[in-house]
């Protein structure tokens, strides 16, 4: 499922408006949402 990788952060945000967030911010900032696990 990597056709709308925004979507599934946005949606792991909402499910885990934490720690996940963090990371994802991090991850979006260096554009590697590929490395999302």
């Amino acid at each position: 499922m990597l056709g709308t990788p925004q979507r599934a952060v946005y949606i792991a945000v909402q499910h885990n408006c934490g720690e996940l967030r963090a990371r994802i911010a991090a991850k979006a900032k260096y554009g590697m949402i590929d490395a999302f696990v």
